[in-house]
């Protein structure tokens, strides 16, 4: 039962920063001042304590992630798994894929703009009508 506490539990308390060691005397204040009086080791001992939820560290913030360009083909996956002309094939696969994403969202963008210009343009010429 200890062994599973000390291997098992008592880690990941420490790493939830719940519990922490710290040293601490087996003996009293007046016994430890005799000890040292006749030039022994007092005798001391590692024990865990709980932190006190005041004294926590606050979590780290998470670093937002990064918008990259292509995701959705392929750049920034680890390729690492693969032979080097395979890898090297890859990269002017990605690079090819890339190009034809950007030129058809430019595309997609311009059609959008056609249409809203046609569609207030249409507008305008009912206003007039009327």
């Amino acid at each position: 039962m200890a062994r599973f506490l000390k291997t098992e539990v008592l880690p990941v308390l420490a790493q939830a920063s719940e519990i922490r060691m710290v040293r601490q005397n087996r003996l009293t204040p007046v016994d430890v001042t005799v000890k040292l009086q006749k030039g022994r080791d007092p005798g001391s001992e590692f024990v865990w304590k709980v932190i006190d939820p005041n004294e926590k560290p606050p979590p780290p913030r998470s670093k937002p992630k990064k918008v990259v360009v292509g995701e959705e083909v392929g750049v920034g996956l680890d390729y690492g798994h693969l032979n080097q002309r395979r890898q090297n094939a890859r990269v002017g696969k990605i690079t090819r894929d890339v190009e034809s994403m950007k030129s058809l969202k430019y595309a997609w963008r311009q059609e959008q703009t056609k249409a809203g210009d046609t569609e207030a343009g249409d507008t305008k010429a009912s206003d007039r009508n009327h």
